[in-house]
């Protein structure tokens, strides 16, 4: 009867530790893939968001290159927007522009990069790659490290990127 009893307290063990870890791979595996960026998205994906939100990113790019700085970069931090300049300067976003702004970040754009001419409506980045939507009144020339593929979109001042 003991033996029994053993036995089945063994099985118990070896099954919560099983599951345990199975858990605890799980965590691991889905930290490893937000730090990552999580995956990439489709050309597609990202072309659909933009098309759902394409008012805006024009609405955006319109403003920004009015604005006079050469590179500016806005992100959310902490429900908040943040717009600044190559020097960190934070810059006031107009309070109507606020609504478009929402807007792109509901549809998954989370950075904004102002380079020149060119704005950058980031959709998807990892440590060393990134795809989204180039906003750009000429081809954009963007300066960056690596190899960039660069497509033109439906009209001529959007382009699909995608630096890798």
């Amino acid at each position: 009867m003991k033996a029994i009893k053993s036995k089945c307290i063994f099985k118990g063990v070896i099954l919560i530790a099983l599951l345990l870890s199975a858990i605890m791979t799980t965590q691991f595996m889905y930290t490893v893939y937000l730090s990552l960026g999580g995956f990439e998205p489709s050309k597609e994906k990202v072309i659909q968001k933009y098309d759902k939100c394409s008012n805006e990113v024009e609405c955006i790019g319109n403003y920004l290159i009015k604005l006079n700085y050469d590179y500016l970069a806005w992100y959310s931090y902490d429900n908040m927007y943040i717009l600044q300049s190559t020097n960190d300067e934070n810059i006031d976003i107009d309070v109507e522009m606020r609504k478009y702004f929402d807007k792109i970040h509901e549809g998954g754009f989370k950075t904004i990069i102002k380079e020149d001419n060119n704005i950058v409506f980031v959709r998807w980045s990892s440590l060393d790659a990134s795809s989204g939507v180039v906003f750009s009144l000429s081809k954009p020339n963007l300066d960056w490290y690596g190899n960039l593929k660069i497509e033109k979109l439906k009209n001529n001042i959007y382009y699909f990127y995608h630096y890798y």
